[in-house]
């Protein structure tokens, strides 16, 4: 009896050793993966941070200076000697067109920029966090897209790094493990 209850806590033990082994080296994983993206990441903030100061300053401009800008140009207009009475006028009415969609269209491409630097950001945190390849992956294509990402010479070699680190195995293994054990949490909970 007694070295049937030793053999018992020789197997427990054995067993909490290797469940130990797999957590260390899961770890280890978890470790390598979130170096891997680190960069990457931290390099897709960077560019909404780029992305939001460009159109900070677009903004600006947008309320100070283009009215301003259109008034020149109609100003150049009428000063031009070389040009008839006629063609004056409509090219002063073809500023007025440009002006109207100008002051439309602008507006409606910051939201969409805005809207777009919010997938970015989430995404690179989730990817620097191994919490969402979903998002991740959104926002690493986002940032290629140049009249959406608002940084396009940075967003699309960054956005194809992301991508290509995204793609590693491991690091979808780590993306996987991590959901596995954000589930698990999720049912302690329930």
């Amino acid at each position: 009896m007694a070295n049937d209850r030793d053999d018992d806590r020789d197997d427990d033990r054995y067993a909490r050793d290797d469940r130990d082994d797999r957590d260390r080296s899961d770890s280890r994983d978890l470790e390598d993966a979130k170096s891997k993206v680190k960069g990457p990441a931290i390099a897709l903030m960077v560019t909404v941070v780029i992305s939001m100061l460009w159109l900070a300053y677009n903004v600006f401009s947008y309320f100070v200076t283009m009215k301003s800008q259109f008034d020149e140009q109609r100003a150049k207009i009428d000063a031009n000697p070389n040009m008839q009475v006629q063609a004056k006028r409509d090219m002063k009415e073809m500023m007025d067109t440009y002006e109207k969609i100008v002051t439309v269209a602008l507006p409606v491409d910051w939201l969409i920029v805005i809207a777009a630097s919010l997938v970015i950001f989430v995404g690179a945190l989730k990817m620097k966090n191994l919490s969402g390849l979903g998002w991740a992956r959104a926002g690493a294509i986002l940032a290629m897209i140049p009249c959406v990402s608002g940084c396009c010479l940075l967003g699309l070699p960054i956005g194809i790094w992301a991508l290509m680190v995204l793609s590693n195995r491991d690091v979808k293994r780590a993306f996987a493990q991590t959901a596995s054990k954000s589930e698990r949490i999720d049912d302690d909970f329930r």
